[in-house]
């Protein structure tokens, strides 16, 4: 069962995956009796939610005993975007740049406007309100009742050349800096403190 508010995302779904029902409602008010479900995921989704622990406890409600909750939100703390808001910034600088931290260069101007229109296309509302990290994420699943949940992460993955020399203009001694760098995070055996996105599991009694 895949639940969704866009009837646009809803119809593109209900065109590549026939044996699936889709269902147009409210995640913060889900049309299903408590005790239901064996396992609910929610991938990308709390961040955009305002009122997001008490879709969790609507979540969570709705799982039998021992049923499954699944989620996966960005990690405000991952290495990646600090690298990208940080490192490159200074890379710029350093090669004679003089944008600091807030500059945002055409390309990047054009590529948020396909990004919102995207996002107009499919009635989808993009606005971030919710900054989680391991820590809050934890908190905020045993607060609406979720015993010992397990929280992991996902390790950055090195970004394609295009997207590094993207961000960098194609100066060819930054991009060469930040690959070096961005490889290097790749390799890291960190903590899901600084991984990219966050994972928490939790299994109902």
């Amino acid at each position: 069962i895949c639940l969704d508010l866009s009837l646009n995302a809803l119809r593109i779904g209900r065109e590549n995956f026939h044996k699936l029902l889709f269902i147009h409602a409210d995640g913060t008010s889900p049309p299903f009796r408590e005790n239901q479900m064996d396992i609910i995921t929610c991938f990308e989704v709390l961040e955009h939610i305002p009122n997001y622990k008490s879709a969790l406890k609507k979540m969570f409600n709705l799982l039998k005993g021992n049923g499954v909750l699944l989620i996966s939100v960005p990690n405000y703390f991952d290495l990646f975007t600090l690298s990208l808001s940080i490192f490159v910034n200074h890379l710029r600088t350093l090669f004679g740049r003089k944008d600091q931290y807030l500059y945002i260069s055409e390309k990047e101007k054009k590529y948020r406007g396909k990004v919102n229109q995207i996002y107009h296309r499919y009635d989808v509302h993009g606005e971030r309100v919710h900054n989680f990290n391991p820590v809050n994420l934890k908190k905020g699943m045993i607060s609406i009742g979720c015993r010992n949940p397990t929280i992991s992460g996902i390790g950055v993955k090195p970004a394609p050349d295009r997207m590094i020399r993207y961000f960098v203009d194609n100066n060819d001694n930054a991009y060469q800096l930040w690959k070096l760098f961005n490889t290097f995070l790749s390799k890291l055996n960190y903590p899901s403190l600084f991984s990219s996105n966050i994972i928490g599991k939790a299994i109902r009694d």
